[in-house]
């Protein structure tokens, strides 16, 4: 995963030498010159991201769990500031989780994150977090698929849009978030099949 600092003077990917010594690096964008290297563990980041205030960058992935019939994916997301020398925080689900692989921030304190999460049966898809608590602020259930993919705010904060993978191909779905997300209107504005990709004539 990679991705620019919003002030355009940075640029952070992600690196996964093993799952015991995951990290992220950051380089500035002038003479591409390496700034610093945050580890993170356990785990590995699917996609990564800046604030707004481009002081704190926010990692989203997970870990492979040992289980008896060899690993559970468990989601996981780490939070750093980088004026801190503090190591990584590591904000864990109350439920376990599948891998999230999407995220965007809407504020330099809240950003949503999609995945899978299960909670009391259900596939919650969209996630609202608070960097300060690191709590989830809300759940949002998506289009009866197999789990998100990425996700994307409108520049008005209004309009959540994530691409879903569904049990017969991808869907993109948008939400809106005006008032209670819980029971704001969700759309799928178009279903590609996936012989469509997987088949090309």
């Amino acid at each position: 995963a990679v991705a620019f600092s919003p002030d355009g003077t940075m640029l952070a990917v992600s690196l996964k030498p093993n799952e015991s010594s995951s990290s992220m690096l950051v380089a500035s964008t002038d003479k591409w010159q390496k700034q610093q290297r945050i580890p993170f563990s356990p785990g590995f980041a699917q996609d990564i991201a800046f604030t707004p205030d481009s002081r704190q960058l926010i990692a989203v992935g997970g870990f492979c769990k040992q289980a008896t019939n060899g690993c559970l994916p468990t989601g996981r997301i780490w939070h750093t500031r980088l004026d801190s020398n503090e190591p990584s925080k590591m904000f864990v689900p109350t439920a376990e989780a599948q891998y999230f692989s999407g995220i965007d921030p809407l504020t330099n304190d809240r950003f949503l994150v999609v995945g899978e999460n299960y909670d009391r049966g259900l596939r919650r898809h969209v996630e609202m977090w608070s960097v300060g608590t690191g709590e989830r602020l809300w759940a949002r259930r998506g289009g009866g698929g197999g789990g998100g993919m990425a996700v994307r705010i409108s520049p008005d904060n209004e309009t959540v849009a994530y691409l879903d993978k569904g049990r017969r191909g991808y869907k993109l779905i948008t939400i809106s978030v005006s008032g209670s997300p819980r029971n704001a209107n969700q759309t799928t504005l178009l279903e590609l099949p996936y012989n469509r990709i997987m088949a090309p004539r």
